[in-house]
């Protein structure tokens, strides 16, 4: 079987209880992971297939029908099956083990304590996989997770484990086998309360895990990812020397990538010209740009023309702008991108799987829930930025100040956050920029990325700026401003106009 290795900035820390061939390509990936000759154990017993298993997930409030659940995947038996471990962020090697007749499985994973708190939220994500599926879909069964009623974890913090970890008898609920070990007495971690409320508040997002494994292929080396792109508006009245208000922010929508390293079936020229129907079908009903699709009424290229070839070694193109696709010789790559430039403005994601398709052939499987930032309420878990710019005596910009907030549900508020730690580890492609929309020598739409003190201070600025009102000729001002972050897939912009 040839070998061939996944692109490291796909790469995401797996646990999962399968074979050790299939997790050769992830730990290719490794760069810096945990060494040395300490482990730690975690074992437990995954739920023995019943009837319900087999059924769908049940409804989730405020999306519609259910979806088909990854938990239908699981027979009679977990015999056969296994398990695998890995992380989001990309520099965990993998680890694997069986799981035995009567569902009991024991993991060794590496084990570095002294790193805890620098690798806090690079913990292991624990996938059940079935290694004889036939489709795509069914590749996974479901993730482990700990669920004690008051604390949720699925990206296990093992590096902040305090000893092997027992989960004892596991337990189905929709895509997870949940242990309810206690975790709110600090016996099995060394995080606070806080710490592990927010690693569960934002949860979701390392169960991307499962796209990841479920869209390699080790024989062909050919992979699919998915990047899903949130943005916010801020009013542009927020005056120097004020912080703004989130409540005062709209939601602009959201758009969705889709990257493979596939050119040959098909390929790029094939999709551009709609000699092959390429087709995206979402497991329910969706707005794109207004027009509505749903799992019968997919989103295609058939109107698609070649539109630009440029002399970088990049080719485009569209065919509305519902769908859209761009081929990077010097990457190898292909990108589809749906409802470009915040398209979709639903709230929330269907729910189940969304299927790429060349004709009837099956090309990838995503459950996007993944990427889904809103509590059934509506309400954003991730991290909030509340954006203060400084001007001197001349109306230059001497310093930006971030305050991050995240949501509470206790009190239905944003809170500031107190303790920096887990979102440090966390987020990456943490960015600033400041806009001169008449585009200043050239000087327009900069990105500030360098300068940032504690994730929540800028004062190193590339250019001069003067802020917005100033009717300045002879330096950039500052008309628009943006802050931005990713984790993991699914990244969020925060820009005024």
């Amino acid at each position: 079987m040839r070998q061939a290795a996944l692109p490291c900035s796909f790469a995401i820390g797996l646990a999962i209880i399968t074979s050790s061939a299939l997790l050769s390509p992830l730990s290719s990936c490794t760069v810096g992971g945990p060494s040395g000759p300490a482990s730690i154990t975690l074992k437990g017993i995954v739920p023995q297939g019943t009837p319900g298993l087999r059924s769908l997930a049940p409804p989730v409030k405020g999306r519609g029908a259910a979806g088909r659940s990854i938990s239908s995947a699981i027979g009679a038996s977990v015999a056969g099956f296994e398990i695998i471990a890995g992380s989001i962020q990309g520099d965990t090697p993998t680890a694997d083990a069986p799981i035995g007749p009567d569902g009991s499985f024991s993991l060794s994973l590496p084990y570095e304590p002294s790193t805890a708190k620098v690798r806090l939220g690079k913990g292991y994500v624990l996938l059940i996989t079935n290694p004889g599926a036939t489709s795509l879909g069914g590749k996974v069964s479901g993730i482990i997770a700990v669920n004690d009623g008051t604390y949720h974890i699925v990206d296990m913090p093992t590096d902040a484990a305090k000893g092997n970890i027992d989960f004892g008898q596991l337990v189905r609920n929709a895509d997870e086998a949940q242990s309810s070990l206690s975790l709110g007495n600090s016996q099995y971690f060394d995080l606070s309360g806080s710490q592990m409320s927010e690693l569960g508040r934002i949860g979701n997002v390392f169960k991307d895990a499962r796209n990841l494994y479920v869209n390699f292929n080790q024989e062909t080396g050919i992979w699919y990812s998915a990047e899903t792109a949130f943005g916010w508006g801020i009013p542009g009245t927020v005056a120097a020397g004020t912080f703004s208000d989130p409540s005062s922010y709209a939601f602009q929508g959201h758009h969705i990538t889709f990257r493979t390293n596939n050119n040959a079936s098909p390929s790029f020229m094939e999709v551009a010209t709609a000699a092959i129907i390429l087709s995206i079908q979402p497991p329910g009903p969706i707005q794109v740009n207004g027009h509505a699709y749903d799992s019968n009424i997919p989103i295609t290229n058939a109107g698609a023309h070649l539109t630009t070839s440029s002399s970088d070694g990049t080719q485009a193109y569209a065919g509305d702008a519902d769908f859209s696709g761009r081929f990077s010789l010097t990457q190898g790559q292909i990108m589809y991108v749906i409802g470009e430039g915040y398209g979709i403005k639903d709230l929330q994601m269907p729910a189940g799987s969304w299927h790429i398709k060349a004709g009837s052939a099956e090309l990838a499987d995503f459950d996007l829930s993944s990427a889904d930032p809103f509590d059934d309420s509506g309400n954003f878990l991730f991290y909030v930025p509340e954006i203060r710019i400084s001007v001197d005596s001349g109306n230059y910009i001497s310093k930006v100040e971030v305050s991050w907030s995240s949501y509470d549900k206790a009190t239905s508020s944003y809170l500031p956050l107190q303790d920096l730690s887990v979102f440090k580890a966390l987020v990456s492609n943490l960015h600033f920029s400041l806009t001169d929309w008449s585009g200043y020598s050239g000087n327009g739409n900069q990105r500030l990325d360098e300068g940032w003190s504690d994730s929540t201070t800028i004062t190193q600025f590339a250019n001069h700026w003067k802020y917005k009102g100033d009717a300045s000729l002879s330096d950039p001002v500052a008309e628009g401003f943006m802050v931005g972050y990713a984790i993991g897939n699914v990244s969020f912009a925060f820009g005024s106009n």
